[in-house]
């Protein structure tokens, strides 16, 4: 599989099934944000996701960040939650507005979901092991439990490490045996399709309005982290964010 987007692609994230919502902020940022890792923080990873936020107009105390153990777990965030870090998640959902939703990634897929209709919000963090384990389905699930159907969210998938790049080896392959369509092989190694099952964990759980950003990590060289492809030194994290605004 080809990658869909160039390495000197950019041009901002953008899901055009949001742009009519009223009030609702998102985005991505980008390797030239610097390094907004959230575990494992050090003064200068903080200081630039509070300067990243600002220049978003964002208010730094209103964020709360997912720490990220790779599982399935989403934690409902309340107004108490402002300025924290929530451990043992991969993902948030809320009610509150204003509140400014956080999950980190290198590779991994950030998801973005919205209920227009009941003004309800969530963010995931979504890798392999994730998907494996269902953290889709429990994205729903939660938004769910909020009072939403699942045919009035609206889903972004963030960018993320493609089948062009996303070589494995038989764990993983095994872990995706219920989605043959996602696995493919090019000159003797196998690659999975993780946007794929995404779309297909989400239409399952009857979410219609799904919009893909289309962008590779491990590609776009210049714009993204990518943890598999600069394997050396520390690890480098963008941050999505996701809030409606007051």
């Amino acid at each position: 599989m080809i990658c869909p987007r160039g390495a000197g692609d950019f041009s901002p994230m953008k899901f055009s099934i949001f742009e009519s919502i009223p009030n609702i902020r998102y985005g991505f940022s980008e390797r030239r944000d610097g390094n907004l890792r959230i575990t494992a923080p050090t003064e200068d990873t903080t200081a630039n996701r509070r300067r990243f936020l600002e220049r978003e107009g964002l208010r730094f105390d209103r964020l709360v960040s997912a720490d990220l153990v790779h599982g399935t777990q989403i934690h409902v965030a309340a107004d108490a939650d402002a300025g924290t870090v929530i451990p043992s998640c991969d993902g948030l959902v809320t009610v509150v507005p204003g509140l400014i939703l956080s999950v980190t990634g290198a590779d991994c897929f950030p998801i973005y979901a919205v209920d227009p209709k009941w003004r309800v919000i969530g963010v995931v963090h979504a890798g392999w092991r994730g998907l494996a384990n269902g953290i889709v389905p429990q994205l729903i699930r939660q938004l769910r439990a909020l009072g939403c159907d699942a045919s009035d969210v609206l889903v972004g998938i963030g960018p993320g490490i493609r089948a062009c790049h996303f070589e494995v080896k038989g764990d993983v392959t095994r872990a995706f045996d219920a989605y043959p369509e996602a696995i493919h092989t090019r000159d003797g190694r196998t690659f999975v399709d993780l946007p794929w099952i995404i779309k297909t964990q989400l239409s399952a759980e009857g979410v219609s309005e799904i919009e893909d950003a289309g962008e590779c990590t491990f590609q776009l060289t210049s714009k993204y982290f990518s943890r598999r492809r600069d394997q050396d030194g520390p690890l480098e994290a963008m941050m999505a964010y996701l809030t409606f605004v007051q």
